[in-house]
């Protein structure tokens, strides 16, 4: 089998089974998305788990230089806090409290350990941090961090009718907690009241409070991103999969069933195929019928048999109107011959011929059937006048 295997072969396996090996990919691309479906569905019952989250809090008062009046007062210290609520949650204020934390939880900063210390915001924080400023936020570490991270941390209240603001930061690491609520601290104390000016003053009311709550439910464990994500990635693996088990399969086939691919490997068995020269599939037949009848008037064949190592019904009605058609054209006596390998009658009627024409298909063709068709011919001398090929 080695003999015959040819990488044109396997070329022309692929293109005969091209639609096969494409059903093969999809159905595992198939197959793959439907595994990634199942084990997300299949994991979303779960397991109960808990989780703790910390919030830090603390108020803060805004106070103004007194006015002309009481009244004034407290109506100016009231727009000051509105004010302050504004800055507290645009982009500048976010960049300056992430360089705070950056720098507390570099290196050279303090332990992050600690929570930051300030002078006009104080706070304190028992807790160990064990993370890094990135994994904190939930990045992996040495990942960039950027002032949109802090969104979503910080929340304020405001007391009806009083200037004071109360800050509130939740995370699920206490001292990370304390330290962003310190940070959002000094730039109010700080930044923040130089930006308002006229005097105004941030004072903290006492120390910051920390509260944890549970938080629980089903916990899915899904592949890594959407389920749509997975299903892609599954799919992905499981049509490369697909295409390699199609491939082998073909190379297979190719090896074990070679078949004959091109007009050289008729060649090898000194068969010429008619028609060749014709690109046009309708006019081949009929380019190699005229063919066949100038051989036969040459050589003054009288009968001829169509001979073929393809079996089948189709390929025997094919011999068959072959053979009526040269019949017609030549006069000469032309019989279609069933299976001559496995009818030794059908090859009496090839044997006792002046010639023979042999029906193939290149492709389809077994090769091994094909020698042993030509061989048995040439052992009882019988003339291969040709082939066509369909």
């Amino acid at each position: 089998m080695f003999k015959y295997f040819t990488f044109k072969g396997i070329l022309c396996s692929l293109k005969k089974l091209i639609i096969p090996a494409i059903v093969c990919v999809l159905a595992f691309a198939i197959l793959g998305a439907g595994f990634a479906f199942s084990k997300a569905e299949s994991d979303e019952s779960g397991e109960i788990t808990f989780s703790v989250e910390y919030t830090a809090s603390r108020a803060f008062l805004i106070s103004l230089p007194d006015g002309e009046s009481q009244a004034d007062s407290i109506e100016a210290e009231l727009a000051t806090v509105a004010t302050v609520g504004a800055l507290l949650g645009n982009a500048s204020c976010r960049a300056e409290v992430l360089d705070a934390l950056i720098a507390l939880y570099s290196a050279e900063a303090p332990a992050a350990s600690e929570p930051a210390d300030t002078e006009s915001a104080e706070t304190t924080a028992d807790a160990k941090v064990e993370l890094t400023l990135e994994e904190l936020f939930g990045k992996k570490k040495g990942d960039e961090l950027d002032h949109g991270d802090l969104g979503g941390y910080l929340a304020t209240s405001v007391a009806s009718g009083t200037p004071m603001i109360t800050l509130s930061v939740t995370a699920k690491d206490e001292a990370f907690a304390q330290n962003i609520l310190a940070c959002y601290g000094e730039y109010l104390c700080g930044t923040a009241m130089t930006y308002i000016g006229s005097g105004a003053a941030c004072t903290p009311l006492g120390d910051a409070i920390v509260d944890s709550h549970v938080s629980g439910g089903m916990q899915s464990i899904t592949p890594e991103g959407s389920v749509y994500e997975a299903m892609m990635k599954y799919a992905i693996i499981f049509a490369f999969v697909g295409a390699v088990i199609a491939a082998l399969g073909i190379v297979i086939i190719e090896f074990f069933k070679p078949t004959m691919v091109d007009a050289d490997d008729f060649a090898e068995y000194g068969v010429k195929l008619y028609g060749e020269s014709c690109t046009a599939k309708k006019q081949k037949m009929s380019f190699a019928e005229d063919a066949v009848l100038r051989d036969i008037e040459e050589c003054g064949y009288k009968s001829i048999a169509v001979v073929g190592s393809i079996r089948g019904a189709r390929a025997e009605a094919t011999r068959a109107e072959l053979a009526r058609r040269i019949s017609e054209l030549s006069g000469a006596e032309v019989t279609p011959v069933g299976d001559a390998l496995a009818d030794f009658s059908q090859f009496e009627l090839a044997k006792n011929a002046d010639a023979v024409i042999l029906v193939e298909r290149k492709g389809k063709t077994d090769r091994v059937r094909f020698e042993k068709l030509v061989s048995l011919l040439d052992d009882y001398a019988v003339t291969v006048v040709g082939g066509v090929s369909l």
